[in-house]
């Protein structure tokens, strides 16, 4: 009978906290969903916990719950962090080979990264989580396993996500606040690739895009790795705040719109759209004021759209004016793509494409706009693998942190997430390096 592993997985978000177990099997065997749980959030804003009070409270009920569902001892937690105080940065370090038949010793790659670790952050900066880029014996580069290989001189690149070190502190306060315990804490724009790609997508060339309530993760993959990350302050809760403020309604009313009608592409020569996806909708001619539509439409703007918010209130609105308020919101979060792939020399140059997740992704024709937008391959990403949750974009995040603990082995002692970075940097080669 194959070993199994039980992971959980916190994925704190601006609009929601949601926690997932997941039993891992060795070698082969399809993961197990055993529970999710999950609260609307509070105490988090752009991604960051600013209250570690309100925030370790709901922890508590959310983790509470899954126990309820699973009944699987929660030992640990993998718990990511957010927020546009994240950034990347590379570092170099090299060491001469330390055995007389110069062969590269384990000591020699942990001498090597402990060099690279030593680089000068601003203050109240820290290292995050960290990973070789590549390594390079006597200058020749792009070597991925040095191991056992014959030089001189070892070097390596690392590439670091760091973050704002009171932020970080909030996230370790609110788990350990709840009274549970972490393993590891996780950088988001790298939690949801890491249930949505494959190692093929990894290796041509790809992006992720993460559409959460109040900000949007971003990270770039080739060759098999990570290249590139960033987090942009704007998410699909903006756009609810957009569309409350366009059509003058209430803000309830207009999340009720967006999930409902999505985004009509009046701008694509699509020439219907359907007005009876939801029963409760009550259209027109069921609405004693029927001559203010006029038909379902306007002679200046187009096609009117008709919506029951509550019962007996009714909204009326030009298609044209709905689509223009979703598809500009939508405009600044692949612009603000766009403007990262020219950073990196890669606009419209990502053969895998890009893979739009998150709550948002959840929007109808949102893969349209994209691929207007970005001139790449376009797609809703999903976790592959964990059954029950295969269809939902807004879980991917959490798959992602449940992943990344099976694979550096959740059997470990717990610890804090200030713990020093060579400890990740070990994980790595453990994974990575017999």
């Amino acid at each position: 009978m194959a070993k199994s592993n039980i992971v959980t997985a916190l994925d704190i978000g601006t609009s929601a906290i949601k926690g997932l177990q997941i039993r891992f099997y060795d070698g082969t065997g399809e993961p197990e969903l055993l529970g999710t749980a999950q609260s609307p959030s509070g105490g988090v804003r752009k991604g960051v916990v600013v209250d570690h009070q309100e925030v370790a409270e709901i922890v508590k009920k959310v983790l509470d719950e899954l126990f309820a569902v699973s009944r699987q001892k929660i030992g640990g937690i993998f718990v990511n962090i957010g927020g546009s105080h994240l950034f990347l940065t590379s570092s170099q370090g090299g060491v001469a080979v330390s055995r007389a038949d110069q062969r590269i010793s384990r000591e020699d790659l942990d001498r090597v990264l402990a060099a690279a670790q030593a680089l000068s952050l601003p203050a109240n900066k820290e290292i995050l989580d960290a990973w070789p880029k590549e390594f390079a014996v006597d200058q020749e580069r792009g070597i991925k396993e040095p191991l056992g290989m014959k030089g001189i001189r070892l070097e390596v690149e690392i590439l670091a996500v760091c973050g704002f070190s009171p932020y970080v502190k909030n996230v370790s306060d609110a788990v350990l606040g709840s009274g549970y315990q972490i393993y590891d804490v996780i950088p988001s724009p790298i939690a949801a690739a890491k249930s949505i790609l494959s190692p093929r997508q990894r290796e041509l060339g790809c992006a992720v895009v993460d559409i959460g309530a109040r900000t949007t993760d971003f990270s770039v993959f080739e060759e098999g790795e990570l290249i590139h990350a960033a987090v942009f302050p704007v998410g699909s809760a903006n756009i609810t705040d957009d569309i409350a403020i366009g059509l003058k309604i209430d803000i309830d009313s207009a999340e009720k719109i967006k999930k409902e009608f999505g985004l009509p592409l009046v701008k694509t020569g699509i020439k219907q759209f359907s007005l009876t996806r939801a029963k409760s909708h009550k259209i027109g001619k069921e609405r004693k004021a029927k001559s203010a539509l006029k038909r379902g439409r306007d002679k200046k703007s187009g096609k009117i759209i008709e919506v029951e918010i509550s019962p007996g209130s009714f909204a009326a609105f030009p298609q044209k004016a709905f689509a223009g308020i979703v598809e500009a919101r939508l405009h600044d979060i692949f612009d603000a793509v766009n403007r990262e792939l020219k950073k990196i020399s890669r606009q419209e140059l990502l053969p895998a494409g890009v893979f739009l997740t998150g709550g948002g992704a959840q929007m109808a024709h949102i893969v349209d706009v994209a691929k207007r937008e970005l001139k790449l391959p376009c797609s809703v990403g999903l976790a592959h693998g964990i059954r029950g949750l295969q269809e939902d974009p807004s879980w991917t995040a959490a798959c992602g942190l449940a992943l990344h603990g099976f694979e550096a082995d959740a059997g470990r002692t717990p610890r804090f997430v200030t713990s020093a970075l060579g400890d990740k940097i070990k994980g790595w080669l453990k994974m990575f390096i017999p």
